[in-house]
């Protein structure tokens, strides 16, 4: 059974889009955060990796979009706990993840991602891999 129609597309497509611009803008704003916190320890480089990864984490999405939401929420918690263990002013303590930018972007990203995979495995009855590429293309339009 396959119940794709034009407006569930159409917000499957916008999910994924708002996603990749929000997670694209807290890299690019993750990136200028690097530049002032540098390289030099290993806590610094893992808080570099943070700021830094959500959107190459998206991009996975081209191969397959399940694998991208699971590393994504993956992720945010390994984001929430470098948060959390290497903040050089307070010490090791319990954060709260969605305290910061980053922290909100990752999690509304993570779960427009998850929205879109969900809607995409209730509405198809193949079980293939959907990806970006796939859900872009016009293949969709043609079998709803």
């Amino acid at each position: 059974m396959n119940n794709l129609s034009k407006t569930r597309l159409a917000l499957i497509r916008s999910c994924l889009g708002i996603a990749g611009l929000l997670l694209l803008t807290e890299t690019l704003l993750g990136a200028l955060y690097v530049l002032g916190i540098g390289f030099g320890s290993v806590s610094d480089i893992l808080t570099d990796l943070c700021l830094t990864m959500a959107f190459p984490i998206f991009l996975i999405g081209f191969a397959s979009l399940r694998i991208a939401a699971v590393i994504l929420w993956a992720f945010f918690l390994a984001q929430w706990v470098n948060s959390g263990l290497y903040n050089p002013h307070s010490g090791i303590h319990i954060s709260n993840p969605l305290d910061w930018f980053h922290g909100i972007a990752l999690f509304i990203g993570a779960t427009l991602v998850s929205f879109s995979v969900w809607n995409l495995s209730r509405s198809l009855a193949e079980q293939g891999t959907h990806s970006l590429r796939t859900v872009f293309s016009d293949s969709y339009q043609q079998r709803s």
